[in-house]
């Protein structure tokens, strides 16, 4: 369901739309095959939800936080 929202999403605000995908740790796998699947893995970031503060932090190469979608 998230693939379809965030698909739908870069549709209609344009193929350079980025995409913050947060997450349990347990379905990491599945989000991921399902979101390539889409086609949506160049736009999308995936975190999990006990990594939150590194986004907040600067650590790691997360997109700035203002230009992307948060879904989760």
């Amino acid at each position: 369901m998230a693939a379809r929202i965030a698909k739908r999403f870069v549709e209609a605000n344009g193929r350079n739309t980025n995409i913050l995908i947060v997450h349990p740790p347990a379905v990491e796998t599945n989000l991921k095959d399902t979101f390539k699947l889409f086609g949506l893995t160049k736009k999308t970031q995936f975190v999990t939800n006990g990594s939150l503060s590194h986004i907040s932090e600067g650590k790691h190469n997360y997109k700035d936080k203002e230009n992307n979608f948060v879904m989760g």
